[in-house]
């Protein structure tokens, strides 16, 4: 995993795990706003954050330190477009 987990590494590192990509993803593949929350605790190898529907990172909690992660949403931008795309039913 990368760096030392206190914050050394930067969100979605390379040698971090799938998880932090795969928030990303999430939020694009949706047009949605995605929110992933995780402990603090020493050694974990992801942490909370915050993507956009654009698919880009707002924000994320230093890994191993305890907080409080606050994020300003546009709700306007989460169209949830590509989301739409799904049916479950019938036309």
């Amino acid at each position: 995993m990368g760096a030392d987990r206190l914050g050394a590494a930067p969100f979605a590192d390379p040698e971090n795990t799938f998880h932090e990509k795969a928030v990303l993803c999430r939020a694009a593949e949706n047009t949605v706003y995605f929110a992933s929350v995780n402990y603090a605790s020493e050694g974990s190898g992801t942490t909370s954050a915050v993507a956009g529907p654009d698919g880009s990172l707002l924000c994320w909690q230093p890994y191993g330190r305890e907080g409080l992660l606050v994020a300003d949403l546009d709700l306007d931008a989460a169209t949830g477009l590509l989301a739409a795309r799904c049916r479950t039913s019938p036309l």
